[in-house]
């Protein structure tokens, strides 16, 4: 809790002195007399008017941080003009303390400032606010930043993950937009996903750690765009929203882009099933499982199947917390819009971009404004043998449910709430999935798929 010092008149009116309102520089030991004399002037008043008056001071180690000079003048003044006012006021028919109140009010309107977190600190100089370039940024920091050094990205690919992000990550940097830079002992793919917003160990960093990742894009060598394409940023909509409209003061809307590529709930979950499979397959026992691996392994550190991760792991988390599950897109893309606003955000078909990249490319040129060339490299190019390629119907009845209704209101709610010219309007449904049957081949769960046939069912 910040430390203050109460000030408690004869009707109990408080003087509140926030800490923070004032730069630490500015407290000297003829602060400390002004603050020392108006106690003094105060215990007069006090004795004066027979009353009971009561002085709390709540100080710690640092409460030298508290005023600035100027401010202490002023609450000395402030004391002066109280008493002036409440005597030449009583012929007006209100008593001394009525009038202090009154006054202090007025002062106190002049030098009060908002609060809230996500409010640019004020520096008060001689009595004026200045509101320039320092802010406090994000969860729980103190730290006085400049933001007018800060070095954020201006363009977000904010998922979905499994959903060719990477594909069109690779691309726009191929055509000059500036990625991160790494740092010892960050891996390799921190340059394309810095996931600072993601993983509370990075955020809690605080936003000068997320700048110095970017700080190489500015400067002579100044890019257009840059870019971070951490593709799990589509559950962090607040608290990107947060310090990006702390940092920029505001101005986030008209600087900041989002790209959001949706998939296939049911075949994102595939896929992304499978890229965990093959990772855990190269681990060596001693290598540390990130968190978001764990889910499916059983209690003694082998993998599941993805029918029995579909009908445990995955039915549990989307019904009793679908906000935390990525492929319920319609929540996601709500909060965004809220947030940012639809026009600043562009929805890509992953659809599209298998069957008509060209297009594709053509709609992120239109929103960033930009004329670039090449085209998509193929990023998912891992084999394994417990990869799987189909979708059992075991899994399908557990999972389709889930996702059907949701669907169905993500069409809704792009529909209703277009987004910028360029985009698929309407949005076109996801391609039924192929699921395999138990005539041909093994059952998914073995780790082999069936055959392209007849049987094969579609949704």
């Amino acid at each position: 809790m910040d430390e203050q010092w109460h000030i408690i008149s004869p009707r109990s009116r408080r003087l509140v002195l926030m800490r923070d309102a004032f730069p630490r520089s500015n407290f000297t030991r003829k602060s400390l007399h002004h603050v020392l004399a108006l106690v003094v002037v105060t215990a007069v008043v006090m004795l004066h008017n027979s009353t009971s008056n009561v002085v709390t001071m709540n100080t710690s180690a640092s409460a030298t941080t508290l005023f600035g000079t100027s401010l202490s003048s002023e609450a000395h003044a402030s004391q002066d003009s109280t008493e002036t006012t409440s005597h030449s006021s009583s012929s007006r028919g209100k008593t001394k303390t009525e009038n202090w109140e009154d006054e202090g009010e007025r002062r106190e309107k002049r030098t009060r400032r908002p609060t809230s977190s996500n409010d640019t600190i004020g520096i008060i100089r001689n009595g004026a606010v200045s509101r320039p370039k320092y802010s406090k940024i994000g969860a729980g920091y103190s730290k006085l930043i400049n933001t007018k050094k800060l070095v954020l990205p201006n363009v977000l690919l904010i998922g979905a993950q499994k959903a060719g992000t990477s594909a069109v990550a690779d691309w726009l940097y191929h055509n000059g937009v500036c990625k991160a830079k790494i740092f010892d002992g960050e891996p390799t793919h921190y340059e394309k996903e810095v996931h600072f917003f993601d993983e509370d160990v990075r955020y809690h960093e605080g936003v000068e750690f997320y700048s110095h990742r970017f700080e190489h894009c500015a400067g002579k060598t100044r890019k257009k765009y840059i870019l971070d394409a951490t593709p799990r940023y589509l559950l962090f909509s607040k608290r990107i929203h947060d310090v990006y409209n702390q940092a920029l003061q505001g101005g986030f809307k008209k600087k900041l882009k989002l790209i959001v590529v949706l998939r296939e709930p049911i075949s994102r979950e595939v896929s992304w099933y499978n890229h965990r499979t093959y990772r855990l397959a190269l681990m060596n026992s001693t290598d540390q499982i990130h968190e978001s691996y764990r889910d499916i392994l059983y209690t003694n550190g082998t993998i599941m199947s993805f029918d029995e991760y579909s009908e445990t792991v995955l039915k549990e988390s989307i019904t009793e917390n679908p906000l935390n599950s990525p492929g319920i897109y319609s929540e996601h893309l709500k909060s965004w819009a809220n947030l940012f606003g639809r026009k600043r955000i562009l929805v890509l078909s992953y659809d599209e971009l298998q069957s008509k990249p060209s297009k594709a490319r053509w709609r992120i040129n239109r929103f960033l404004g930009t004329k670039y060339k090449g085209g998509f490299n193929k990023s998912n190019t891992k084999e394994s043998d417990n990869k799987i390629r189909d979708i059992s119907i075991r899994a399908r009845e557990a999972l389709e449910p889930l996702f059907k209704e949701m669907n169905e209101e993500l069409y809704k709610f792009l529909r209703d709430h277009p987004g910028p010219q360029m985009e698929q309007n309407p949005f076109p449904r996801f391609k039924k999935i192929v699921l395999a049957t138990a005539k041909k081949g093994k059952h998914l769960s073995e780790g082999t798929c069936c055959s392209h046939t007849a049987e094969c069912g579609t949704v």
